[in-house]
């Protein structure tokens, strides 16, 4: 997933590439639908290309952002004159960044909005994630977390509403050790109600939780310096 943003949260070691395939995972939003839609244009893309929205409404660290996929069969080199071509027509600011295998574009827009677009070729066809991140205002202060990371910094934090589902996917650094992180989570789990999955928690690296409608999965990962990368997807059905 791509998430737009100018410039994007991220740490020494914590890149953005990898908030963003992360994030793709999550499903509270707030502003009605049309407002949102005109408030946060998607960049255009060239004729014969889909996009289908990934969620209903979303915000990124309490801002509100557009989020859709796109598909389409255009030679590589001719989309990218067009993509660019639209940006300098909307008087954005056109940026390439590579990612391994995936091309990553923004058209910044100064302070009102920016957009991005992380794409790659699959046979044919070009395939990606465009979204549309608000800078000018609008943000509201994020929800309280399912649960708490100890002694931890966010990173990331997105929150996405899609009918009656709700998401949220939260990026955070801590400095404490996996079992630390991890024995912390599980008291807090307990004391709030949630049930372990077992099978799906032996890993150390690995916790899943479920309460009524809700599901907490967790993932933690050592960083280089020590402390922990925590990626937690809630999700309420």
């Amino acid at each position: 997933m791509v998430i737009a943003c100018n410039p994007c949260p991220a740490s020494p070691t914590i890149r953005g590439h990898e908030m963003r395939t992360w994030i793709l995972l999550g499903l509270l939003i707030v502003v009605p639908r049309a407002l949102w839609a005109a408030d946060l244009p998607l960049w255009s893309v060239p004729a014969g290309f889909v996009l289908t929205p990934i969620a209903d409404e979303a915000r990124l660290n309490g801002q509100p952002i557009r989020m859709a996929l796109l598909s389409g069969v255009m030679d590589p080199r001719s989309f990218q004159q067009v993509m660019e071509r639209q940006c300098n027509s909307e008087h954005g600011d056109f940026h390439q960044t590579l990612l391994g295998s995936k091309t990553l574009w923004s058209c910044l827009h100064g302070d009102r909005y920016s957009q991005t677009l992380q794409w790659r070729q699959e046979g044919s066809r070009i395939v990606g994630e465009l979204s549309t991140l608000r800078l000018d205002g609008g943000k509201q202060e994020p929800h309280p977390l399912p649960l708490l990371v100890p002694e931890a910094q966010i990173f990331s934090d997105l929150e996405t509403r899609d009918g009656s589902q709700q998401g949220r996917v939260v990026l955070a650094q801590s400095r404490l050790s996996i079992p630390q992180v991890r024995a912390a989570l599980l008291r807090e789990a307990h004391a709030q109600g949630w049930r372990l999955e077992v099978s799906l928690s032996a890993q150390l690296r690995r916790l899943s939780l479920r309460k009524s409608r809700q599901a907490l999965d967790i993932a933690l990962d050592p960083l280089p310096l020590g402390g922990s990368r925590v990626v937690l997807v809630w999700q309420d059905r």
